[in-house]
Order: C-alpha cells, then structure tokens, then sequence
C-alpha cells in the first residue's frame, strides 16, 4: 500500500518513501528511515552512512531540545500523536519551528 502526504505547497501528492524503522530492526541497505531518538543518539555514525536521508521520530517524552545541534542534518522530524487528544505533539511542532528554527519537514504519526 502506497501512502500519499499532502505536499506543503498544496500541489499533487507525493508518494511516501519513509519507512519506520523500530528498535533492534536491522537498517536496510538503502532508503529513506525515520529512527526513534534513543536509536539516533546510539547510532549516528552507521546513520550517518547509510543510503538514503534519515528521519527521526520524537515521542511524547523526548525532547525537541536534544536535537538541537543536529537540526541543520534532519531532512524530517515525525511527531508520535498517540491519542486524538495528546496535545505534546503540536508543542513540540512550535518549539521546533519558533525556538529552534528548524525547516525541515515535520510529519504527525500515530
């Protein structure tokens, strides 16, 4: 199954080419991989060679702030919704944005 993202401009959709990559899951030998933070902290020198861009993912107890200096190598960042009415994720959207300029993509998941 092909999942679509609306495009931030309102264009045509694009296909998805993140794949979630759990814990303890082997890192593929190419493609595009959204990593939980733990994983982006232990990992980051064979994340930082692998074939394709790597993502992370924040969950509710994460914070934005511990990836300050690496904002700027982050193409995407996913935010964990785990309920319609956990609000931490729209949080951590802002201080992302506001406080911490990031530009890069930010996608909800959940």
């Amino acid at each position: 199954m092909t999942l679509i993202v609306k495009t931030e401009d309102g264009a045509k959709p694009s296909p998805n080419d993140w794949q979630h990559l759990p814990d303890g899951e082997a890192l593929p030998a190419k493609g595009n991989v959204i990593v939980s933070l733990n994983r982006w902290k232990d990992q980051r020198t064979a994340l930082d060679n692998h074939a394709g861009q790597v993502g992370v993912l924040l969950t509710g107890e994460d914070h934005p702030q511990e990836l300050r200096a690496d904002l700027d190598d982050l193409p995407l960042i996913a935010l964990d919704f785990p309920k319609f009415a956990d609000g931490r994720g729209y949080s951590k959207a802002f201080l992302l944005r506001v406080h911490l300029d990031y530009a890069g993509q930010l996608r909800a998941v959940g």
